[in-house]
């Protein structure tokens, strides 16, 4: 939750100096601040699909997050062979993690 408001609010309110400060370019501020807004709204709708506790609710978001992690954790080993920025190290961890996670419950159906 809280890495999830750091990489909303952050972007969304910094644009590309938010970059800078992780190690990127920043050279494009409207694409920081899309992103910031994507992931804000993805929160968001994360908290309401989990106030609802039921797992018919939650399975496409679960889904959608399996997809977006997944896809983060190929983007950060890619950043790390071509020594990007050390930010990838975290994207990698906190992307595998939720990716580990989220498979879990969708083959447990939410149980």
């Amino acid at each position: 939750m809280v890495a999830a408001a750091i990489f909303a609010l952050g972007p969304l309110i910094l644009g590309g100096q938010f970059g800078v400060l992780v190690g990127a370019s920043g050279d494009d501020p409207f694409v920081y601040r899309q992103a910031g807004a994507a992931t804000l709204g993805a929160a968001v709708g994360g908290i309401l699909v989990l106030r609802s506790q039921r797992w018919s609710a939650a399975r496409l978001p679960t889904l959608m997050a399996i997809t977006f992690n997944g896809l983060s954790v190929i983007a950060a080993i890619v950043e790390i062979i071509r020594g990007g920025p050390p930010i990838a190290f975290l994207i990698l961890g906190a992307a595998g993690l939720t990716t580990v996670g989220m498979g879990l419950a969708l083959a447990r159906k939410g149980r």
